[in-house]
């Protein structure tokens, strides 16, 4: 790995995008690390927010876009790195480079192909999300609101651009997305933090200038400021920096939802402790040792199925461990995806005797089998194994 440190997630990263350098901002969350929120207006919840500190942000550089002077197709190259001079290459250099690395004489070339470069930042981080509203375009909504919150906490806060950055992200499962908002300081300054502040009036003062912004002199009745635009202008929505978002933004598509959190207040949310179903889906896949188990934890939720409670439970006799499920249910299920690594007749022989020891404990066995292999030229076998079994419980 090669690498070097920084104190923060900087603009360059819009430079690169604005000079054809194909740039995706990623968020990895820590759950025990989050405090929830929700958006009110009375007893309605119009939205929620979650807040972390140092939140895991990887902004991740997959290469230039290059465009053919004959065809105008657009391809991505990603890059190559010549780690006998310490250069790096484009895809078109690196065949001469292997006769005109100036070190070639010395040691053998050696080119670490199709890499992709990231920065890893552990920022301040908040996440919006809203239900979308019918028969509006997801990308539009969620960018034309990301932008409103981004120019809106500036405006309050009184940052600069660099200071502040967002991005959204597909809620898996959903037709939603979350508004994940960031500051570039590594560790945070405490603005975001400070928004979440219920005894201060922040959160009012921000949701203020979020009308303020889109134009909206008063609601009742219903006016609009001299200077407002049919969808977005430099003085509201649009900037250089978000250039590549312009035909996205269309600020009357948010107003519905303007109108129902004017009034609205910020609060904890009562359980901090309730994990959505998509979290608890990317959970259990990330423990998962195959594609074929994240398969199963598919066809589990497609059939309504609860979700199993851990993945990768092992079983333990006198302090001894005896085998490891693929995944568990409370108190005494335990499920196991035979895949073709399990088809030698010694391993199931091994995969009895284990099991027979946990069945002997008054547990549940349930054994999906997918040892021939087939599910892998017709994937709705994974469903049909998954239902018969769980029909026998």
């Amino acid at each position: 790995m090669y690498s070097r440190s920084g104190s923060r997630i900087t603009c360059d990263e819009e430079n690169r995008k604005i000079k054809g350098y194909d740039i995706v901002i990623n968020y990895k969350h820590n759950l025990s690390n989050i405090s929830k929120y929700e958006i009110k207006s009375g007893d309605e919840i119009n939205g929620a927010m979650t807040y972390e500190h140092n939140g895991k942000i990887f902004v991740v550089n997959r290469g230039v876009i290059v465009k053919s002077k004959t065809t105008n197709e657009k391809s991505l190259q990603s890059f190559h790195y010549c780690s006998t001079c310490s250069k790096w290459l484009y895809e078109s250099t690196v065949a001469d480079h292997y006769e005109k690395c100036p070190k070639k004489e010395r040691t053998q070339v050696n080119i670490h192909k199709d890499l992709w470069l990231f920065i890893e930042g552990n920022q301040d981080v908040v996440s919006f999300e809203f239900l979308l509203a019918t028969d509006v375009d997801a990308i539009s909504y969620y960018t034309t609101l990301k932008e409103t919150i981004l120019q809106s906490l500036m405006l309050t806060y009184n940052l600069d651009e660099s200071d502040i950055n967002g991005f959204i992200n597909p809620i898996h499962g959903k037709k939603e997305h979350s508004i994940v908002i960031f500051e570039t300081e590594e560790g945070g300054t405490g603005v975001l933090k400070s928004l979440l502040n219920t005894s201060t009036t922040q959160f009012e003062k921000f949701i203020e200038n979020m009308f303020l912004i889109l134009h909206i002199k008063s609601l009742e009745p219903y006016d609009e400021t001299m200077d407002a635009c049919i969808t977005a202008c430099y003085n509201c929505l649009l900037r250089f920096r978000n250039q590549f978002e312009h035909k996205f933004l269309k600020r009357k598509l948010i107003l519905p939802l303007m109108l129902k959190i004017d009034k609205a207040i910020l609060s904890p949310a009562e359980n901090q402790n309730i994990e959505s179903l998509s979290d608890r889906l990317d959970n259990l896949k990330s423990k998962c040792d195959s594609e074929l188990e994240k398969d199963v934890l598919d066809a589990i939720v497609k059939l309504k199925l609860p979700l199993p409670d851990k993945a990768q439970e092992t079983f333990y006799l006198d302090g001894a461990p005896i085998a490891k499920a693929d995944f568990f249910y409370s108190p005494n299920k335990y499920i196991f995806v035979d895949g073709p690594p399990h088809a030698p007749e010694n391993i199931r022989e091994e995969d009895k005797i284990k099991r027979d020891k946990l069945d002997s404990k008054g547990n549940i066995i349930i054994e999906l089998d997918f040892i021939d292999g087939k599910y892998d030229e017709d994937p709705s076998l994974i469903e049909k194994e998954v239902k018969k079994e769980f029909d026998r419980l």
